[in-house]
């Protein structure tokens, strides 16, 4: 069974986004990524510029609603996301800053399943274990696919 998914990538003022100039650089101004499965909103994400000169992006703010979590679609909406970065010219995308308990999975295991997912470990000053700041994935998508 196949699933037929839709995106629409806009700003906050319904505008379509086709170039990398057009991404913000912060949460309030970045443009949306809305997934539709069936005609339903499934869930949305937001590309964020990190570096424009080298062309940057990350995610933040991607959920699912919640009767769509844990049955698959998850994984279409990141790669919904990383095939917007890769359309608009971005050379690497990021994780988010704060990778939830979903998030986390998504990029450690899932999407190193379609992409060279590369890890970088950071620790804090303070070397506790639970620190929100260990470490973040990205993508290079000069490279991939």
């Amino acid at each position: 069974m196949k699933r037929k998914y839709t995106t629409i990538f806009a700003s906050e003022f319904h505008e379509p986004i086709t170039r990398f100039a057009r991404l913000r650089k912060y949460k309030w101004e970045a443009p949306n990524l809305a997934l539709f499965h069936r005609g339903k909103v499934v869930g949305d994400g937001k590309l964020i510029l990190k570096d424009r000169k080298k062309k940057y992006v990350h995610t933040e703010q991607v959920g699912l609603l919640d009767k769509y979590r844990r049955k698959g679609h998850g994984i279409y909406l990141y790669v919904a996301l990383i095939e917007a970065a890769r359309t608009l010219g971005a050379t690497r995308i990021y994780s988010s800053k704060h990778l939830n308990r979903f998030s986390g999975r998504m990029w450690a295991e899932k999407l190193k399943k379609l992409y060279d997912v590369i890890h970088v470990r950071r620790r804090c000053k303070c070397k506790c274990r639970g620190c929100i700041r260990q470490g973040f994935h990205y993508i290079n998508l000069e490279k991939s696919k």
